[in-house]
């Protein structure tokens, strides 16, 4: 799927993130700075509430079974730093 596609499928999602305008035959395609920055400060919140229920599982799971070694998150890890990553149990 081409940049153009998933524009203007989020477009139709009615999320206003994307407005289209038709002039002539030109058609111009213009992304919402604004809505982006506040579905990404969504997007980062719930991040941060998934890795919290994660280090908090990750406690769970080695409170039940003390002698292995499970890696642990860091808290402070720089927020960009876990962007990317799947979140794994």
């Amino acid at each position: 799927m081409t940049a153009s596609e998933i524009l203007t499928k989020v477009g139709d999602a009615d999320a206003g993130l994307v407005t289209k305008t038709k002039v002539g035959q030109r058609r111009t395609v213009h992304l919402e700075a604004e809505v982006l920055d506040l579905m990404t400060g969504w997007i980062e919140r719930y991040r941060r509430r998934a890795e919290e229920r994660y280090r908090r599982l990750d406690t769970v799971l080695a409170e039940m079974d003390p002698g292995t070694v499970r890696p642990t998150r860091s808290a402070t890890t720089e927020p960009n730093a876990e962007r990317g990553r799947a979140f794994h149990a």
